[in-house]
């Protein structure tokens, strides 16, 4: 790619006297990504993605009452385990939850096939208040660091796949793009490099598919499953989530920029999320995560180390944080 004339300033390819690679701001038809010769050790890109690891997660979510409802927040307990040739089957205890005035009892399982897949089950009973609509959703973010894919996400293969088995798809360019696709059934990821496909599937189809691929800065991709029943007596949503060794080839129809379907990117944050709980944990902050804390009867609690506290000792730890980082600069 040449410079700009002389005189000349280019928005979003040249600031200051950084050369600016990431495809979604200068819209440069050029490899870029965490494993791409674009990019050089000790560049700003190479230390976000080096220094700043995201996590890996999975969850399923709900709509009721107008909030969300983030699974991951909701303290289950294992009522019994049981077992036989087709696998292991976890019933949860009943939890009796409430939601904008919207009172339900939430019944949950996790079935653990032989082959290493599992099944996820999600039961609405004793609803307060008939013919609602209530909205579930299966999530799951991916992300690249040290601490799981060692190599790039670039040229990752983002499915949404329709009820009748047809395919939409994207290639991994960090260009921060998102397919939707209605009347899904399923969405995956395929990965060229390691030859495997992670994938989401509600059997009962009728789904909102979406797949998002990051951007420079934000290494990971995200799949979900969303779908939407009228509450009568009760709701159902079960999912089936595995993972196959299949030759995975990486096509070459898919645009650099745009793709057919594609949505606006925040959507999908918009609508679910944040949850009730966007206090980050002050001891991982300190140690460069980054984890919200879960809340229970007013005491903070988080799932990664051993923090726990009241909103007061959130905030005083907070505080030490600011006062450590100000001893810092002072030092420098």
């Amino acid at each position: 790619m040449k410079p700009p004339k002389k005189g000349h300033f280019q928005t979003g390819v040249y600031r200051g006297a950084l050369l600016d690679f990431r495809p979604y701001a200068a819209h440069v038809d050029k490899v870029a990504g965490n494993d791409s010769p674009s990019l050089w050790d000790m560049n700003h890109p190479f230390i976000v993605q080096n220094r700043h690891c995201y996590t890996t997660i999975g969850k399923g979510m709900m709509k009721a009452g107008g909030r969300t409802i983030d699974l991951s927040e909701i303290k289950l307990e294992i009522g019994r385990v049981e077992r036989n040739a087709d696998g292991t089957l976890v019933r949860y205890v009943p939890k009796r939850i409430e939601s904008g005035g919207f009172v339900f009892t939430l019944d949950s399982q996790l079935k653990i096939r032989p082959d290493g897949s599992f099944q996820t089950t999600r039961r609405i009973l004793n609803p307060s208040e008939r013919g609602r609509k209530i909205d579930f959703c299966e999530y799951l973010r991916g992300t690249w660091s040290a601490h799981d894919l060692s190599q790039g996400f670039a040229g990752l293969v983002l499915n949404a796949v329709s009820s009748g088995g047809q395919a939409q798809l994207l290639v991994c360019a960090h260009r921060g793009r998102v397919l939707r696709l209605d009347g899904a059934e399923a969405c995956s990821v395929g990965f060229p490099k390691e030859q495997f496909l992670l994938e989401i599937r509600s059997p009962g189809g009728g789904c909102v598919a979406t797949v998002r691929e990051g951007t420079l800065f934000q290494t990971f991709y995200e799949l979900s499953l969303e779908k939407t029943v009228k509450l009568d007596d009760e709701a159902e949503f079960s999912v089936d989530w595995r993972i196959r060794k299949i030759p995975i080839a990486v096509p070459e129809t898919d645009s650099p920029l745009t793709v057919l379907g594609c949505d606006a990117p925040p959507r999908f944050k918009t609508e679910w999320g944040p949850s009730e709980n966007p206090l980050r944990c002050p001891w991982c902050l300190g140690d460069e995560r980054e984890t919200h804390l879960l809340e229970e009867n007013g005491l903070y609690r988080c799932v990664c180390c051993s923090f726990s506290g009241t909103l007061d000792d959130v905030k005083r730890e907070y505080q030490i944080l600011r006062s450590r980082y100000d001893v810092g600069r002072q030092n420098k």
